[in-house]
């Protein structure tokens, strides 16, 4: 049975409570192993079984433990102690819930962010352009927009700028990961758009200038007496 992807999927609001990236990508990862497709458990649990006979704490035949297994075998994490990973999956999804924005990141970008001790803010506005971008070959964002989701909103609607992180180092950040080639970025007059799933900055500008651009409506005013 062939694995997903192995991303790690949680809500943007995880990203306004830690202030250090390594406790970040640990409660990304101890949310990520509550999230997995009913249908894939079994199997899944299975192969992690068979690859890690010294797992402790395990009860083979608890549905629980076999749901942090099979996400455990597909975001190919390794558990020590099943009952306590449970536990802290559990909180997390206690504590975030599953509703809102979500960031969908891939996995070994987020260890990366971790074993290489990234700044905070460089995550998060990484987290936050992805969050933005979703499931979209293309997408407009503003500065704003990126800023909010980043700082752990949904959207900028009735935020000030207190209330986010500070827009220069979002943009400074900006600047940085696409420079680092983390997504595709291109300008259409005013409108700035992004991308995670094109080749190059030049072939996502060819996606995005064949984009309809929206046309204003002209309203007629009835000027008769």
């Amino acid at each position: 049975m062939a694995k997903d992807s192995p991303y790690f999927q949680f809500p943007v609001k995880m990203l306004a409570s830690e202030s250090d990236t390594q406790s970040l990508v640990q409660n990304i990862c101890s949310y990520s192993l509550w999230e997995v497709s009913p249908e894939q458990v079994e199997t899944l649990a299975k192969e992690y079984i068979d690859c890690h006979p010294s797992l402790t704490g395990l009860d083979r035949n608890n549905s629980e433990h076999q749901i942090v297994m099979a996400a455990a075998e597909r975001l190919n994490v390794g558990l020590s102690n099943i009952a306590s990973t449970l536990s802290a999956a559990q909180k997390m999804h206690a504590k975030y819930g599953v509703t809102g924005t979500q960031c969908r990141i891939r996995a070994d970008i987020a260890w990366s962010a971790h074993d290489d001790q990234w700044p905070i803010l460089k995550f998060k506005v990484l987290c936050g352009v992805i969050a933005g971008i979703g499931n979209n070959q293309a997408v407009k964002l503003n500065h704003r927009m990126i800023q909010a989701l980043a700082s752990g909103y949904n959207s900028p609607k009735g935020l000030a700028e207190s209330d986010m992180l500070a827009k220069s180092s979002v943009r400074y950040w900006i600047e940085q990961l696409w420079f680092s080639n983390f997504f595709q970025h291109c300008k259409r007059g005013q409108e700035c758009w992004y991308s995670i799933s094109t080749a190059s900055d030049q072939a996502f500008a060819k996606v995005v200038h064949q984009i309809p651009t929206k046309q204003r409506v002209k309203t007629k005013i009835d000027v008769s007496t």
